[in-house]
C-alpha cells in the first residue's frame, strides 16, 4: 500500500528512453505478504496478491528487460521460498526471459568500456567489476557490513545493496601490493546502498525510522584509464 508506483514507473521510462543507462534488481520487488511472514498481518496491508503482484512486476519490468544486468534475491520473496520453495521474482525473471541473469544470494558483474588498441594491450579500454547482494542489516550498520563484505573478495570495485530503505554511498581506499614489481597502489572501493520507493511516514514512525530519502540513485562508469565511478542523485 505505501508503495511508490508513480517514482518506479518514471524511471523505469528513464532506463527504456536512455543510451547506455542500465540497471540491476536487488530484491524486495513484491511485497509478498505471507502468513508465514515474519509479520503475518502484513497480508492485510497489501493491495494486490503475490500473483498479482508477480505479474505487475513483469508489466512494469518488460520495456527495460535487456537492461537488467542482474537480479539477487531479497527477504520479501524468500517469503515464499520458506512456505513453498518457490522464489517469486524467479517467476518474474522467467517471464521476461532472464532467469539466467537471476541468483539467490548474490551476482557479480563485470563490464567492459571503450577499445584499447595499443599493441600490448588490445581490448577493453576500462573495465569494472560490480557485487550486487540483497544487503543486511540497518541503515546504520550498512556501510560497514557491505565495506566488511567486499573484502572478502579480490578485484571488485564496487558493492551495490539495499534492503535497508535508506540511500548511502561510501568510498574506501584499498592499498594493493604487487608482489611482481614491488608497487603498492591505492585501488577505489564505492559502496552504494540503494533506497526502497516506499512511502515510509506510517511505516517509519512505527518503528522509529529515520525518515528515507527515496530519490533514484544513479551511478556513472567513466571510460577513463583512470577507474571512475560517480554516483549522484
Amino acid at each position: 500500500s505505501n508503495c511508490m508506483y508513480k517514482e518506479i514507473k518514471d524511471i523505469i521510462d528513464y532506463i527504456a528512453n536512455n543510451e547506455n543507462v542500465y540497471t540491476v534488481l536487488l530484491g524486495d520487488i513484491i511485497d509478498n505478504g505471507v502468513i508465514t511472514g515474519k509479520v503475518a498481518s502484513a497480508v492485510y496491508d497489501n493491495q494486490l496478491s503475490p500473483m498479482q503482484q508477480i505479474q505487475k512486476a513483469v508489466e512494469l519490468l518488460s520495456p527495460i528487460k535487456n537492461k537488467i544486468l542482474g537480479v539477487v534475491s531479497g527477504n520479501h520473496e524468500f517469503r515464499s521460498s520458506k512456505a513453498i520453495d518457490v522464489n517469486p521474482l524467479y517467476l518474474v525473471c522467467s517471464e521476461l526471459g532472464i532467469q539466467n541473469l537471476y541468483n539467490d544470494s548474490m551476482g557479480i558483474i563485470k563490464i567492459q568500456l571503450g577499445k584499447d588498441n595499443r599493441a600490448d594491450r588490445k581490448g577493453a579500454l576500462q573495465c569494472y567489476t560490480l557485487l550486487i547482494h540483497h544487503g543486511k542489516g540497518t541503515a546504520e550498520s550498512a556501510i560497514k557490513k557491505d565495506h566488511e563484505f567486499i573484502n572478502q573478495f579480490e578485484g571488485i570495485d564496487c558493492i551495490i545493496t539495499g534492503h535497508t530503505h535508506q540511500s548511502r554511498v561510501a568510498k574506501f581506499k584499498k592499498l594493493v601490493v604487487n608482489k611482481y614489481s614491488n608497487v603498492v597502489t591505492e585501488k577505489d572501493i564505492t559502496v552504494i546502498v540503494c533506497n526502497s520507493f516506499l512511502k515510509e511516514a506510517e511505516y517509519g514512525l512505527q518503528n522509529m525510522l529515520v525518515g528515507a530519502n527515496n530519490d533514484p540513485l544513479m551511478f556513472d562508469l567513466k571510460c577513463h584509464r583512470n577507474k571512475k565511478i560517480i554516483c549522484h542523485y
